[in-house]
């Protein structure tokens, strides 16, 4: 094995054990999903990835966005206006403009000899994904565990194993449907609502037309099981109740923030590091985690989760339009087919409606290994 196919399989297999072995209860809630920070270490392991052998040069598609995207994050540092409420910290910065660092990095994302191999990238989707449906239906069926997780909360996981699946699928290497099968298991017991949609949008852009046959099965699983699912799972129940839905109360905080806006800052977004209205981060208070760090009283959008909701506050329609434009051109100027590149801007897209969308580190995970992956020839 290569000696990068072998240091990333020895880095997964390590968090994916201290994951299997956590159960730690929180809150009612919550549950320490892994015993090591394991989201910190997949976005060290990202900037190690990518920059310990960088490309030699940036291809020209990639220049305009590299050099945009860093230049509004500088300049938004530097001219950070007076803080209302206090200063943000380093942190809160980093998290207000994350999908445009992970724009910049992703520049350098691209294929060279000591980047993972299709064969490595393939047994730990494999691995990781057995891991998963353990893990899940472990955590739900014997702990009663309401929302199992093998790195993290399993609305960010869940759509590493999604993006993956599309690549894999669309490079002949899942030929069972044992893994179709084995993935829809991990979404269901996850009770994640986006990653019901993702799993539907995975299934449809897997392998084109050669996946029809296997969708109208998985259908008829997917309705059999999610049936029973709706007996016992009160947050699929509540899919019937917008008014029991979280992201409807971000829906409507996010409204009454809009109002706030002048004319153009809807294409622009407020000055950078605007905390949010008093009364929306009273009303937000049971997600003190994530408030600001230097300050507990304040509150950014990033308490609004929904990934369109914080971009639009914070960088505007032209913000939104840049990063979706940008993923998507970088997907394609590294040799991946327009097919292929849409279906995992959708994959982006439809985690953006629940989370942190192209913010999101698994989600970036999956989007650097897939166009930076190593092979004599490119199947993508």
């Amino acid at each position: 094995m290569r000696l990068p196919d072998l240091l990333f399989v020895l880095f997964v297999t390590c968090l994916t054990l201290t994951g299997l072995i956590s159960y730690t209860q929180l809150t009612s809630v919550y549950y320490r999903n892994n015993l090591l920070p394991a989201n910190a270490l997949f976005d060290l392991f990202i900037v190690l990835y990518v920059f310990a052998v960088p490309a030699t040069r940036i291809l020209p598609v990639a220049a305009p966005f590299f050099l945009l995207s860093t230049f509004y994050i500088l300049t938004s540092a530097i001219f950070l206006p007076a803080p209302n409420g206090g200063a943000p910290s380093p942190l809160d910065f980093i998290i207000s403009f994350k999908a445009f660092f992970y724009l910049a990095i992703l520049c350098f994302a691209r294929p060279r000899k000591l980047s993972i191999s299709l064969g490595a990238l393939e047994k730990v989707f494999k691995y990781l994904l057995m891991a998963f449906f353990l893990k899940y239906l472990f955590s739900k069926t014997i702990l009663e565990i309401p929302r199992p997780g093998l790195f993290t909360e399993n609305n960010f996981e869940i759509v590493f194993l999604l993006v993956i699946f599309i690549f894999l699928s669309r490079c002949g290497r899942l030929r069972s449907k044992f893994w179709a099968i084995l993935l829809l298991g991990v979404v269901l017991l996850s009770g994640s609502r986006s990653g019901l949609l993702g799993l539907f949008a995975a299934l449809l852009t897997s392998n084109g037309q050669r996946s029809m046959r296997l969708i109208i099965e998985l259908f008829f699983l997917f309705v059999l099981v999610a049936a029973v699912l709706t007996l016992i799972d009160n947050r699929i129940v509540g899919l019937m109740d917008l008014a029991s839905v979280d992201r409807f109360l971000f829906f409507t905080l996010f409204l009454e923030e809009l109002k706030r806006f002048e004319v153009w800052q809807y294409l622009v977004g407020w000055t950078p590091m605007t905390p949010l209205s008093d009364s929306t981060c009273m009303r937000m208070g049971f997600y003190g985690s994530l408030f600001s760090s230097a300050n507990s009283d304040v509150c950014y959008s990033v308490v609004l989760h929904v990934f369109y909701f914080r971009v639009i506050l914070d960088h505007g329609v032209l913000g939104l339009i840049f990063l979706i434009a940008g993923f998507y051109f970088l997907l394609r100027s590294n040799g991946l087919n327009g097919s292929l590149s849409f279906a995992i801007i959708i994959q982006g897209l439809i985690n953006g409606l629940s989370i942190s969308g192209f913010a999101n580190t698994y989600f970036f995970l999956a989007v650097v290994l897939v166009t930076s992956h190593y092979s004599k020839i490119r199947t993508a």
